[in-house]
């Protein structure tokens, strides 16, 4: 067989007693199967790019052989093999060179060039032009021959045999042919083509393709589930390729997660990311999308630039190796946020509830920081996202336990914006907390307990405008009865506050009054008896 232009994929490939152990250990090619040996194949194409994939999808797959239903289910899995459009595997249908062509495609992972010029005259336009030129470049696949012009032909239709199997497995896993072929062990080793003498010799040896213990049938066709158990034990033994150092991009984020991106994969695929060439930790790993993709996501790498070591590894294959190095550059400094204005912080300070500080005029996303102090001090509280505000502009409010007890002070304020460093603290001052309102005088509070048919009262004088009087039935806690704020008859500056409640009691008792002055707090309850 011509080994010209042979494609050397599996340089450093195992030894070939190795190899014979992994491609032996079940019947790959067995003699006898169920069906017609030579059927015409009615899958054209189904090994094209096209048609069911996966592992339970194909209604047939009890039609295979015990041996193979296991073969066909990971050689799906591992995208080598697939099904037609209706959902069948058809492993006992015989299969074409043409499909052979695009099977090895999928196996090898070659690049197809679309809309190649054939090198043979009997390929036309069509589904598996691209794939045939691809495995006669690699050396995989050759022609059959001349036509009557003297030009070379593929024969794309015509099933594939046992001794064209032979050349191919050989080509595949470069195997050495010198010296092979004229010690064929097999009752029927005349019936072998001259050119595939050699590597039908060599599959024999290694326990690659063997026959019945007597012949080898170079001239039958091999079934589909055949070839899927080839593609598998093909792909189980081969290392996967190193990745090319161009289709890796390493973004070295400042605040965010770095990231290792990998391009021109296989839908499940898996990228590992190592801190060193040999050893050291894996810093994390991605599992490449439908789109030929994946995505490491790394805490972070450094602030300096450095490097990383890559690998990928093909469902179904070795880990590639050597792992790639890819080098990072150094974080970009990142842009300051700008700080807030002073007016647009609104500081709270409660008496007895907690403190919150506003900060207006932000952007969606924007962070919020409280600190103690102008440089170092505590973080007394933030807000991871602005929130819309309803004008159209964003603002985030923070929450402290306490400010102060009794004195004003001064915070600071910082905002970080998306992809921005963090702004200049703002100091902003804030008044101390509200003093309690003035306890009402017992003299100043009436109560009037009516009987059944009327609302009883309360009335409370000499407040001021605006105080708001409250009355409950116990010292703490307990129940509000009832609220009511000051007003004065019209001309007059006395001001006084009457609340109803519905029924105090029918004997003697007591309410507590409270008064709440503006910009005050509420005043310590003062009992009142009935």
């Amino acid at each position: 067989m011509k080994k010209e232009n042979k494609n050397r994929f599996i340089k450093g490939l195992a030894t070939t007693t190795a190899l014979s152990m992994i491609l032996a250990s079940a019947p790959v090619f067995a003699e006898t199967t169920t069906g017609t040996a030579g059927s015409t194949s009615s899958t054209a194409g189904t090994t094209a790019a096209t048609g069911t994939t996966g592992t339970d999808s194909f209604r047939d797959i009890d039609t295979a052989g015990p041996w193979a239903k296991e073969a066909i289910t990971q050689a799906s899995a591992q995208g080598l093999m697939n099904g037609d459009t209706h959902g069948n595997f058809n492993p006992l249908d015989t299969i074409t060179r043409e499909q052979m062509a695009a099977a090895l495609v999928k196996i090898m992972r070659l690049n197809e060039t679309k809309g190649s010029t054939s090198s043979y005259s009997d390929v036309p336009a069509g589904w598996s032009r691209d794939a045939i030129e691809a495995v006669t470049m690699a050396g995989y696949m050759h022609g059959v021959g001349k036509d009557v012009a003297g030009k070379n032909k593929f024969n794309p239709t015509a099933n594939i045999t046992r001794e064209e199997l032979a050349g191919i497995i050989t080509n595949v896993l470069s195997i050495e042919l010198k010296g092979k072929g004229d010690k064929i062990q097999a009752a029927d080793k005349n019936t072998v083509s001259d050119w595939a003498r050699p590597a039908v010799q060599a599959v024999m040896e290694k326990g690659l393709l063997n026959g019945d213990g007597t012949n080898f049938f170079p001239k039958k066709t091999a079934q589909r589930q055949e070839i899927a158990a080839m593609a598998l034990r093909i792909n189980s033994s081969l290392s996967t390729p190193t990745l090319k150092a161009d289709d890796i991009t390493v973004t070295n984020n400042p605040t965010t997660p770095d990231t290792v991106a990998v391009k021109n994969l296989r839908a499940g695929d898996t990228v590992k990311v190592y801190s060193a060439l040999t050893g050291g930790n894996q810093l994390g790993s991605a599992t490449a999308t439908n789109n030929g993709t994946a995505t490491v996501n790394i805490p972070q790498l450094g602030e300096t630039t450095g490097n990383v070591y890559v690998t990928v590894t093909y469902a179904g294959r070795k880990e590639s190796t050597p792992r790639i190095e890819k080098a990072y550059t150094a974080e970009q400094p990142l842009t300051t946020t700008a700080a807030p204005s002073a007016s647009n912080i609104t500081v709270t300070n409660n008496a007895t509830t907690s403190d919150t500080i506003t900060v207006t005029g932000l952007k969606a996303d924007d962070i919020v920081k409280v600190y103690d102090a102008a440089k170092d001090g505590k973080l007394l509280g933030e807000i991871a996202k602005a929130q819309p505000d309803g004008s159209g502009s964003y603002s985030a409010t923070v929450t402290v336990e306490q400010l102060s007890n009794t004195l004003g002070g001064t915070i600071y304020v910082t905002v970080t914006s998306a992809g921005s460093a963090e702004s200049t603290r703002v100091a902003k001052g804030y008044p101390a907390e509200p003093t309690a309102s003035n306890a009402p005088a017992v003299g100043d509070i009436s109560i009037t307990n009516n009987d059944a048919t009327t609302a009883d009262t309360i009335t409370v004088n000499n407040l001021a405008s605006g105080d708001v009087v409250k009355v409950y039935d116990a010292a703490a806690g307990g129940n509000l009865l009832g609220s009511a704020t000051a007003t004065a008859p019209a001309g007059s500056t006395s001001y006084s506050a009457t609340v109803n409640v519905g029924q105090l009691s029918t004997v003697s008792n007591r309410v507590f009054v409270t008064v709440t002055s503006n910009s005050r707090v509420e005043s310590t309850r003062v009992e009142k008896t009935y």
